[in-house]
């Protein structure tokens, strides 16, 4: 755990920092790779016929992560990981970082709030008021902001940015960034459902399956040298779940979607977004779905399976 009260070297010209993910997809082999976000990048993406993955299976990936230490272990052992290892940073982590007051608690009461806003681009005060409503006990926006840092150092929590653009038009943009775990099988433990449970609650699962593909594409878009974002417009007109960019001003855009009957819709929005709003031309628009074939639709927008997804 990084300690702030030492003196340190900074190691500025001999030391590079790598952030340390879970597995993406890819990694875990849960995902070919036949369609690279470079070659989306390029231009040289290509059709894949793919494979089926069942609803149950894609809630079992979700809820399993990506840890090493259970890549081999039984899908029932490596649903119960998270929650231990929730257990030992709510108890002893995240309150030795973050400093008083040091109620457990409260802490699992906040982040179990985080993890009921996935995906949402949510003020850090409202998610306050969720977890504890107009009685915050002693539990201050100053203090979930304390929490919430010393979680993103930790790698609990891994909020996406909001993306600024250079605009057509004069859409005001939500600069609040979408609220994310590390891994999607820490917000699954936080709300307390199994992948059986996912399967009976499809908007949950819909937010963790988000999640999850968020955590593979900032994995992928690391690999190439690119950044996430996300892009909502205040009005709630148009957004895009996820944004690459490269530092030579390319950019593409991802709509999730766990079902496939959103596609057309989500396939619109990306349009939209691409020919009224942003002033260069994106390299790819992208509707990720959990499986099934990866194609080009007549309209130019790929539809690409998250089990089929690569760097």
């Amino acid at each position: 755990m990084p300690i702030d009260d030492i003196a340190r070297h900074t190691g500025a010209g001999r030391i590079s920092r790598i952030r340390m993910r879970t597995m993406s997809s890819f990694e875990s082999g849960a995902s070919r790779g036949a369609v690279s976000l470079r070659a989306l990048l390029d231009g040289g993406a290509a059709p894949s016929p793919g494979t089926t993955r069942s609803l149950h299976e894609t809630a079992e990936l979700i809820a399993r992560g990506g840890w090493p230490a259970t890549a081999r272990a039984s899908q029932s052992r490596a649903e119960r990981f998270p929650q231990a290892y929730l257990t030992a940073l709510i108890d002893n982590d995240l309150p030795a970082l973050a400093g008083r007051p040091r109620d457990p608690s409260a802490l699992e009461r906040f982040l179990t709030a985080y993890a009921q806003v996935t995906g949402a681009p949510i003020p850090l005060a409202k998610i306050v008021r969720r977890a504890f409503g107009d009685s915050t006990s002693g539990f201050t926006a100053e203090t979930a902001d304390r929490y919430r840092v010393a979680a993103e150092r930790l790698m609990v929590i891994e909020d996406l940015p909001a993306w600024s653009p250079a605009l057509r038009s004069r859409s005001r943009l939500v600069s609040t960034a979408k609220r994310y775990f590390s891994d999607p099988s820490i917000a699954a433990a936080l709300l307390g459902v199994d992948s059986r449970g996912m399967v009976g609650d499809l908007n949950t699962m819909g937010s963790l399956f988000e999640n999850l593909v968020v955590r593979d594409l900032r994995c992928y878009a690391d690999a190439i040298g690119a950044r996430t974002f996300h892009y909502r417009e205040s009005s709630g007109a148009l957004e895009a779940d996820v944004i690459v960019t490269t530092p030579d001003g390319a950019w593409m855009a991802f709509e999730i979607k766990l079902g496939g009957s959103r596609i057309d819709e989500a396939a619109a929005a990306l349009i939209s977004l691409g020919e009224s709003r942003v002033q260069t031309t994106p390299r790819a628009l992208v509707v990720v779905i959990p499986s099934g074939a990866a194609f080009r639709r007549p309209d130019g927008v790929w539809v690409v399976p998250a089990d089929q997804l690569g760097p």
